[in-house]
């Protein structure tokens, strides 16, 4: 594939991967193009609704939808391209039939996504890893920003095919290695060692308050 592929494209490989998406708005706002998106989380889009989405004229970009409608899929979001880098690199290191597999994208921020299949149900959305944000907040508490995090059951990403205007950045997502449509399935030894890696890097303690940046 492409490192720019057209969202059309993205959406017929997902169909026939049986990976669950939706159409996001070509504003910036990383947010569903649809009225109602959560429906998705249990069903494909319909051929005619692909068309809606994508025909001719429509900017839309497009999302992957984690969890059970999506065969379990599971992504990891980096929002530091380098921590996501030597997340992998630690990877090599331990299981390299595993770096090797996954899937990886490289967000525009730049930041990075790993994508794969777990072995039994995924969970909600969660943070994984939290770094210090500047000073104390206005509770004199420190803060923290989610430096990485999952998307789960109940949780979307945008991916490869989003059209420029769809990122706050104006830049899109690229293709780093594998095939959006094709993750690979995780054995439960592989999942908790991709969770134990991400959670190495957590900066302050877990009942901090943390901001998101998105």
């Amino acid at each position: 594939m492409p490192s720019h592929p057209a969202p059309a494209e993205v959406a017929a490989r997902f169909l026939a991967a049986g990976i669950s998406f939706i159409p996001i708005r070509p504003d910036g706002s990383k947010a569903p193009a649809v009225a109602e998106w959560k429906p998705y989380r249990e069903r494909l889009p319909t051929p005619g609704e692909v068309e809606r989405w994508y025909g001719a004229g429509e900017k839309n970009g497009i999302a992957q939808v984690a969890g059970a409608g999506s065969r379990n899929l599971h992504i990891w979001d980096f929002d530091d391209w380098e921590t996501g880098k030597q997340v992998w690199y630690d990877l090599q290191e331990l299981d390299p039939a595993l770096a090797r597999a996954l899937v990886i994208v490289k967000t525009p921020r730049p930041g990075l996504q790993m994508t794969a299949l777990c072995p039994a149900a995924v969970p909600g959305n969660r943070v994984l890893a939290s770094w210090k944000k500047g000073a104390a907040g206005p509770d004199g508490q420190p803060v923290k920003r989610a430096l990485i995090e999952t998307r789960g059951e109940g949780g979307y990403a945008l991916t490869v095919g989003c059209p420029p205007e769809c990122h706050p950045s104006g830049r899109c997502y690229q293709m780093v290695q594998g095939e959006v449509d094709r993750p690979p399935l995780l054995s439960p030894d592989q999942l908790s060692l991709l969770n134990g890696l991400c959670k190495a890097y957590d900066e302050v303690p877990e009942e901090t308050a943390w901001v998101r940046t998105d």
